[in-house]
C-alpha cells in the first residue's frame, strides 16, 4: 500500500479536466459507492474504541489499523505511528513530497464512555438505522465525519488527483499528536 501520488488525469487532447468536470466526476464515484461507504461506517461504529478504558486497548488498536486499512484500500501511503497513548494513522498520496498545497484533515476514531446504557435505543456498538440516520456511539463524534474525509480523499485518489495528508488520532491522547506529526 505503500504508492505515491498519481499525475493529474488528462482528458483526450492532453490538457487538464475542468474543476467542474472533476467534482462531478468525484460526485458520480461517491454515488457509485454510497452503500460500500455506508456498510465501512457501520464496521467502524461496531468496533468500541473507548480510549479512556483501559479495557479497550485492544480496540483502539483494532480501530487505528482498520482506519489505515481503508486509507491503504484508498491508494495512500500509510503509517501507524506509536505515541504515549493510542497510536496515530497517518496518510499522504506523496510520500516522497512533491510541491503543491497540503491539505491536513484532522479527525480522531476513538469514542467517549457510553454512560448509562438503559438510556440507549439500542446497543451503542451494535449501529441501528431509523428514519434514514445512523444511532451508534461515535456516528457523529467523530467516526462518520471522519470517514466522510476518507472517501471523499477515496473518491478524489480515484480520480487521479493528489491527496496530501490525513491524520487521524484519538481524541483523548491528542496532546500526544506533536511528537508523532
Amino acid at each position: 500500500c505503500h504508492k505515491s501520488g498519481n499525475p493529474a488525469a488528462r482528458n483526450a487532447a492532453g490538457k487538464e479536466p475542468s474543476v467542474t468536470g472533476e467534482l462531478e466526476a468525484v460526485n458520480r464515484y461517491i454515488r457509485l459507492h454510497q452503500h460500500t461507504f455506508a456498510d465501512r461506517l457501520l464496521e467502524l461504529l461496531r468496533i468500541p474504541s473507548i480510549s479512556t478504558q483501559a479495557e479497550h486497548r485492544e480496540d483502539m488498536q483494532a480501530a487505528a489499523r482498520w482506519v489505515a486499512d481503508q486509507l491503504c484500500s484508498a491508494g495512500l501511503h500509510v503509517e501507524l505511528l506509536p505515541t504515549q497513548g493510542h497510536p496515530a494513522v497517518f496518510a499522504d498520496s506523496s510520500p516522497h513530497g512533491q510541491d503543491g498545497p497540503v491539505v491536513l484533515v484532522y479527525g480522531h476514531y476513538d469514542v467517549q464512555p457510553v454512560g448509562d446504557l438503559s438510556a440507549w435505543v439500542s446497543p451503542p456498538f451494535e449501529p441501528a438505522v431509523r428514519d434514514g440516520a445512523v444511532f451508534a456511539r461515535g456516528a457523529a463524534d467523530n467516526k462518520g465525519q471522519f470517514l466522510a474525509h476518507i472517501f471523499a480523499a477515496q473518491a478524489w485518489k480515484a480520480k487521479r488527483r493528489s491527496v496530501r495528508r490525513i491524520w487521524g488520532h484519538s481524541c483523548s491522547a491528542s496532546r500526544t499528536a506533536s511528537p508523532a506529526m
